[in-house]
């Protein structure tokens, strides 16, 4: 019976690693779309003056690259938040080993 045991803890450790992988690559995953969006503003915001003679181009601009700068803090904010939630967990996780 013991090695039934044994055999169940380990099936339960290594299912909790694996989504704990899974949480990490996910975290990684909302990062780079936090990162992308932003720099599609940013562009976006470059690209104004370029393409269209607006009477409103420099406030537009100015909008758009805050916008960028807001999402690209929230995005590093948000990724370090999960990651101590995530390094929290991984240490219940070594202390059941």
């Amino acid at each position: 019976m013991n090695t039934l045991d044994n055999k169940i803890k380990d099936d339960l450790v290594l299912l909790e690693s694996m989504a704990l992988q899974r949480t990490i690559m996910a975290n990684q995953r909302t990062l780079l779309a936090y990162l992308r969006t932003s720099m599609y503003f940013l562009i976006a915001g470059l690209s104004i003056s370029h393409l269209m003679k607006l009477s409103f181009g420099l406030p537009l601009e100015i909008l758009l690259f805050s916008f960028s700068g807001v999402l690209f803090i929230t995005g590093i904010f948000h990724y370090r938040k999960q990651q101590m939630h995530i390094a929290s967990f991984e240490q219940q996780i070594r202390e059941r080993i």
